[in-house]
């Protein structure tokens, strides 16, 4: 299993093209509530592409400052995920999303050790 954690800020087109290069099973997304609201777009456009994928997505509430809270996120998620880290690949996207976004995907990176 091959799991893809990215980020999503306004702009969706890393995370479209995250999925469609990477052909991951499951994405995990951090986000905004306002970058949230163009999900189904991705996932729409993503499917016709690469159609066997599962989404899970997080939002922080300020992805601007909210850097504490995207850690806090980053370590609940890493460790949710540690039970199964040794069976699946994990890739993580950097681009796309504001720099608390960004920084909170590299804190699920450095934890599971992801690619």
């Amino acid at each position: 299993m091959r799991v893809l954690f990215s980020p999503l800020g306004l702009s969706y087109g890393s995370l479209f093209s995250a999925i469609v290069l990477v052909k991951s099973d499951h994405v995990v997304v951090i986000t905004s509530a306002k970058a949230a609201e163009n999900i189904p777009k991705v996932i729409e456009e993503a499917k016709k592409l690469h159609s066997d994928f599962t989404l899970e997505y997080y939002i922080i509430s300020d992805p601007f400052v909210g850097f504490t809270e995207g850690r806090e996120l980053a370590r609940k998620i890493a460790k949710s995920e540690e039970q199964r880290a040794e069976s699946v690949e994990c890739i993580v996207n950097l681009a796309g999303g504001t720099t608390a976004l960004q920084d909170a995907v590299q804190c699920i990176a450095r934890a599971l050790r992801a690619k």
